[in-house]
């Protein structure tokens, strides 16, 4: 939440954010998935997010990219993603 309030400071046009859930406590997250969307709103910040709790993912951002050994599979809106059939094979396996 500080380093939030210290990005809303500086008024930064595009924001990084490497795994920010990592660590959080579990009953945490929302409140700081809640943090993150307010601070995109109230400053019209970019904000290029890594994260691996998809479902964090889908109620947060409006494009998704999936990378695979390094090479992006798909890059579209998350409920696109989510029904991509490749990605879905890439990260799930085939459904043989």
């Amino acid at each position: 939440k500080l380093e939030i309030a210290v990005l809303l400071a500086t008024r930064a046009s595009i924001v990084l954010l490497d795994e920010p859930m990592a660590g959080v406590a579990s009953g945490d997250v929302a409140g700081l998935v809640e943090n993150i969307r307010v601070m995109q709103q109230e400053t019209g910040c970019t904000v290029l997010m890594v994260e691996h709790h998809i479902d964090v993912l889908m109620g947060l951002v409006d494009k998704v990219a999936v990378l695979y050994f390094g090479s992006i599979i798909a890059f579209d809106t998350p409920q696109n993603v989510m029904a991509d059939p490749i990605v879905q094979s890439a990260y799930l396996g085939s459904a043989a």
